[in-house]
């Protein structure tokens, strides 16, 4: 799969006169594998798209029940974000054409108002011989400066520069934006291809569709001389278009802008959060029904379910499980714990994105369930090897019925460590009455990742379960996700 990478935060700046000022966002981006080995040459041109997502006062109707405050409204669903509308469509539809005829429908009792905003979607226009907003073969880099209609920027020019210590390009201010409260966000800009076929969407997308995708991008906007936002968001929609039993809800993660492959989401993650909406899910589109029954019912049939995630890096698989179990679980007053874990360079990240997480769910009405808890810890995995797990309390003194990792074979080196760690895991948990299994996502890249398996044999880790998820790329060979659920003999 291809990805969107920004290169540098985008941001605002005006040019011209007095008189003729003109309002300009300004791009670099490649698009490029997940490790960054090799940039897309596509056999044709693929053309992008530049959408300014910002937020207008929503005069979403309110009607009262007798079972309690519910809102009820239009709401069309366009590429990974809600819009929704009291008095007629805004925005675009989800390949940026012309919106689709929205649905009417009813929130339950637990959202009790409207959002005070809705998001308005405007495509923006490259100017200039020298821009584009075409990739071609041989590029590696793709610069645009992007036109704001006047009639947009003079909206824009209230935005408030205030922001909560702590809060992300993806929470709602408290001080709000433009006098539109609480739910209002900064301007975003969302790319993608213009072809809403190329565009790694949905989450049943990466299961379903025979040929490559490329992952779109989203950005908050620097105006007006604000700090710029050194962070994108990567967010992938649960289920299918139209989806009922999905809805509109996505997994969003933050990642890093720039060069560097570290935190970053990556295949293996992402393919396999795809996977865990599918066997979790009853919609009849499920495409792996009877696909690793035994990890089904690790995630579904328990009352209390605590999932450790090695490696977890920006956190999309982690968060990802978190979401789908959310709202498979809590439902039902099934409880759910999710200890995500890397090395303390990983933790400013990670944090982040556990706190869109926290901020997405909705809270319950019912006092005896639980909303899915999660935490993040730091863990090296030469000491975890030896049983060394630092101030990791919640290792020591529960067991884990579940370890989860994604991407984490590539480095030879550590798959002794790695190893070892997940043995000494098993250990702790089985001293505690629970026999714990792995979960072991992986994209093949070199024959040297091999020796993971030896690894795993020589500690008694044998394969229980396992499916291979093949990974279309456009323009190159397809590669493939493989997915292991390890079990451990005494």
């Amino acid at each position: 799969m291809h990805y969107i990478r920004l290169l540098r935060p985008p941001a605002v700046t005006q040019t011209g006169t007095k008189n003729s000022i003109k309002n300009i966002v300004k791009v670099v981006l490649t698009i490029t594998t997940d490790l960054g080995e090799s940039f897309l040459c596509p056999d044709s041109p693929i053309k992008l798209v530049f959408n300014l997502e910002h937020e207008v006062p929503n005069p979403a109707a309110v009607q009262e029940t007798n079972a309690g405050t519910t809102a009820t409204r239009k709401r069309k669903f366009s590429g990974a974000h809600e819009e929704e509308s009291g008095g007629g469509t805004v925005g675009s539809t989800r390949d940026g054409g012309t919106p689709e005829t929205a649905d009417q429908v009813t929130d339950p009792p637990t959202s009790s108002h409207p959002r005070t905003t809705e998001t308005v979607t405007t495509q923006l226009q490259a100017e200039g011989k020298n821009n584009s907003s075409v990739w071609r073969a041989g590029m590696r880099v793709l610069k645009a400066e992007l036109v704001i209609p006047q009639r947009i920027a003079d909206k824009l020019e209230n935005v408030s520069t205030d922001r909560p210590t702590g809060s992300s390009a993806s929470d709602g201010l408290e001080t709000g934006l433009m006098g539109l409260g609480k739910d209002a966000t900064r301007p975003r800009l969302f790319i993608q291809p213009e072809d809403s076929l190329l565009s790694a969407v949905y989450s049943n997308d990466l299961l379903q569709k025979g040929h490559g995708l490329i992952m779109p991008v989203w950005s908050e906007l620097a105006f007006f001389g604000q700090d710029p936002e050194h962070h994108s968001s990567r967010r992938l929609v649960l289920g299918d278009h139209g989806d009922e039993n999905s809805g509109p809800v996505s997994v969003v993660v933050e990642e890093e802008i720039g060069e560097s492959i570290a935190r970053h989401v990556w295949d293996a993650g992402v393919v396999t959060v795809a996977l865990l909406q599918d066997i979790c899910s009853t919609s009849i589109t499920r495409k792996y029904t009877n696909t690793l029954p035994e990890l089904r019912k690790i995630l579904l049939d328990s009352e209390e379910l605590r999932i450790l995630e090695l490696g977890s890096g920006v956190g999309i698989l982690g968060i990802g499980a978190a979401q789908i179990l959310g709202r498979c679980r809590s439902p039902h007053g099934q409880k759910t714990f999710f200890l995500l874990t890397d090395l303390h360079e990983a933790e400013d990240q990670a944090r982040r994105n556990i706190s869109i997480f926290e901020g997405s769910q909705t809270p319950t009405t019912n006092p005896g369930t639980s909303i899915v808890k999660l935490e993040w810890g730091a863990l090296d995995w030469d000491l975890g090897r030896k049983g060394l797990f630092g101030d990791l309390k919640a290792v020591r003194s529960t067991p884990f019925d579940l370890v989860m990792l994604s991407d984490c074979t590539y480095n030879v080196d550590m798959l002794p460590s790695l190893v070892g760690t997940l043995s000494a895991l098993h250990d702790l948990s089985r001293g505690m009455g629970k026999d714990c299994k792995v979960l072991l996502a992986t994209k093949p890249r070199h024959p040297s990742e091999k020796e993971l398996f030896e690894l795993m044999s020589e500690e008694r880790w044998s394969i229980a379960e396992e499916v291979t998820l093949p990974l279309a790329v456009l323009a190159s060979e397809d590669e493939q996700v493989e997915v292991y659920l390890f079990s451990r003999r005494a």
